[in-house]
């Protein structure tokens, strides 16, 4: 399987369980039915978009882990390059689903 193909499966997979998480949040709460659907939509859109964008950024996620934050590696595994984009990927998705929570404690969603 390829990178994308990867990457794709993993954004999808974990946008489900982020708008599971958040649909649960949402059904228990004084939501309105309009926000129940569209927030689980909105955080699992922005989980799959960010797993595409470290696809598209490839490079540059690359760069930035392995000559900044880890600037000393003497080999890099074909594993340790996919769960660095794996790994942006998922934190765009909990800054997501942290962003959610955050607003909807302030009673803004």
């Amino acid at each position: 399987m390829s990178l994308l193909g990867i990457t794709l499966v993993a954004g999808v997979v974990s946008g489900i369980v982020l708008a599971g998480i958040v649909y649960a949040h949402a059904t228990h709460g004084n939501k309105s039915p309009k926000a129940r659907r569209l927030s689980p939509l909105l955080v699992a859109g922005a989980d799959l978009l960010g797993f595409f964008g470290a696809y598209v950024f490839e490079d540059e996620v690359r760069y930035l882990y392995f000559r900044v934050i880890k600037p000393r590696a003497i080999a890099v595994t074909p594993y340790e390059a996919l769960s660095v984009t794996l790994g942006s990927g998922l934190l765009v998705g909990i800054g997501a689903l942290v962003s959610y929570l955050a607003l909807s404690r302030n009673g803004t969603v």
